[in-house]
């Protein structure tokens, strides 16, 4: 099995030396998430970005976990970390790691080699796909349908002959052909013996297959009838793989290297967005998704010159009471503003503005010197507005315990309600 570099987000990463180290070196720190890097220099030393997920550079893999408070170690993080992606409800690749608590003791990457590799062993065994494939061939024996006129232009000679067009249920088909693909990816790179013995059967199971290389082109050549939707995530593996990229809007490393990576504060969005839409009570409500609003125009055109997303707009009725936004930092204990960046709030005041709304939230994950539902308001001189932060206990909201989950989200939310609730209500 190939080395494994565990580090929490924004620790540094210890590059094995070797005749490869600064070929790895320069392919992992040219790996991106978001639009941005997510591994950084600094002295010298390579350093994880806002990031957590596991990037494989062949030799070794590194692997980042969210840094969070009531998170002290590896295992309880790389828990953490399953967890979290399981609340955002990505439904592609992150979706093989339902349950995925039992794979605390390896990597992002590994789980989901396993868990994919372990599928495809049980459904071929159940059966090779198998698809109607057009064929046309000329021969002494009718069987579909004749090509008449390809059939007309023959010479005597071949009037023996006749060119036809049938479809054979044949296992030789692009489905399996992917399927065979990626398994032979998989047994390429994996260094762990069961999974490259399951591997080694599935291939023999596909030995009518004819045998290709796992391409971006051969990834995405393929549709699924009605009655294959079983292979789905298989797929997306295999194209995954293929191109480093996932359709899940994170997006993945601009590497040519196998990548699962995602940039926290998406994440941490995502599961105050979840949360949020879930719990609040009528008639406030969190719009389900994020939407743009025309901040500048040109006079002359009224073109839009720039736009502006909250990652929060929250409603009554038809009319905005607020906006909020999401921020994966780290506030300090220190008055009077406790570390909340001058540009953030001019962030949110200009959301503020744009909706004609009195209350902007600022959304931060919860760490050590906090008390519980620790939160400050700030009032905008000269005006009504008000600005607060809010903390966010990540581990309890995502936790695997229902009643501790199900109690942080209640009273999360009915924060978040209340503090909203003296708001004016004015329509955009």
């Amino acid at each position: 099995m190939a080395t494994t570099i565990t580090v929490f987000e924004g620790g540094r990463v210890d590059v094995p030396t070797g005749p490869s180290a600064d070929r790895a070196r320069v392919r992992l720190l040219g790996t991106a998430v978001g639009g941005r890097q997510a591994f950084v220099t600094r002295n010298g030393n390579v350093y994880a970005a806002d990031c957590a997920g596991a990037v494989d550079l062949g030799d070794f893999r590194v692997e980042v976990l969210p840094k969070v408070f009531g998170v002290q170690d590896k295992v309880a993080g790389r828990a953490f970390m399953y967890d979290l992606l399981e609340c955002t409800g990505h439904d592609a690749i992150v979706g093989w790691n339902r349950g995925g608590a039992g794979d605390t003791d390896c990597n992002l990457l590994e789980a989901v080699e396993r868990q994919a590799v372990t599928e495809l062993l049980t459904r071929l065994e159940s059966g090779v796909p198998r698809r109607y494939i057009p064929v046309e061939e000329v021969t002494p024996v009718i069987r579909g349908r004749i090509n008449f006129s390809r059939y007309v232009r023959q010479l005597p000679s071949d009037s023996h002959r006749v060119p036809v067009r049938y479809s054979p249920l044949t296992r030789d088909n692009q489905l399996s052909r992917v399927l065979k693909a990626l398994a032979s990816h998989l047994s390429q790179r994996t260094r762990t013996y069961t999974v490259r013995r399951d591997l080694d059967r599935c291939i023999g199971l596909l030995h009518e297959v004819k045998s290709s290389e796992l391409t971006a082109d051969l990834a995405r050549s393929v549709r699924l009838g009605r009655l294959e939707r079983d292979w789905d995530r298989v797929i997306e593996l295999a194209e995954l793989l293929a191109t480093s990229r996932s359709p899940d809007p994170t997006l993945l490393g601009a590497t040519s290297q196998p990548t699962l990576l995602f940039p926290l504060n998406r994440l941490f969005e995502s599961v105050v967005r979840r949360v949020l839409v879930e719990e609040l009570l009528g008639p406030l409500q969190c719009e389900p998704k994020s939407r743009a609003f025309p901040f500048l125009t040109v006079p002359k055109t009224s073109s839009v010159a720039l736009g502006v997303r909250p990652d929060f707009t929250f409603t009554s009725g038809e009319d905005f009471v607020g906006v909020g936004d999401a921020k994966w930092k780290s506030l300090t204990a220190s008055d009077p503003r406790h570390g909340v960046a001058p540009a953030d709030v001019y962030q949110i005041l200009a959301y503020m503005r744009r909706l004609k709304t009195q209350r902007g939230l600022l959304f931060y994950p919860k760490v050590d010197w906090m008390a519980s539902a620790w939160s400050a308001s700030f009032g905008v001189h000269g005006t009504d507005e008000t600005v607060s932060a809010i903390s966010v206990d990540l581990a309890k909201i995502v936790s695997r315990d229902r009643t501790t989950r199900n109690v942080a989200r209640s009273s999360f939310a009915a924060r978040v309600q209340a503090m909203l609730a003296p708001a004016a209500t004015v329509s955009v």
